[in-house]
């Protein structure tokens, strides 16, 4: 990037937002009129982890072909499926309790 990705900006409003960016310029914190995110990412630039002061901690995992396969929450675990052309062809959901999956 030539002049690089926004680092902030503040609207008529006076709401300012505020960005930082690792050395391969992906979002790693974001900051809106005071609410806060943070992003993790793995090799191939997932995002793997989302921490927010409005939505709590959320992990998110993928398959060998950077497809999503789990979304997890303090409350819920979502695991997807594919078929093999990657059409999504499942989604499951489970409740969290104590940290751990809860059968149904």
């Amino acid at each position: 990037m030539q002049f690089g990705p926004l680092k902030s900006l503040t609207w008529g409003n006076g709401i300012s937002l505020s960005h930082s960016y690792d050395q391969d310029y992906r979002l790693t914190e974001q900051t809106v009129d005071g609410w806060n995110s943070q992003y993790g990412y793995d090799a191939n630039s997932n995002i793997t982890s989302l921490q927010s002061s409005l939505l709590g901690n959320l992990n998110y995992s993928y398959d060998a072909l950077d497809r999503l396969t789990e979304e997890q929450n303090a409350d819920l675990q979502q695991t997807y499926t594919y078929d093999a052309v990657g059409n999504r062809t499942g989604k499951s959901v489970t409740p969290i309790a104590n940290g751990e999956p809860q059968a149904r």
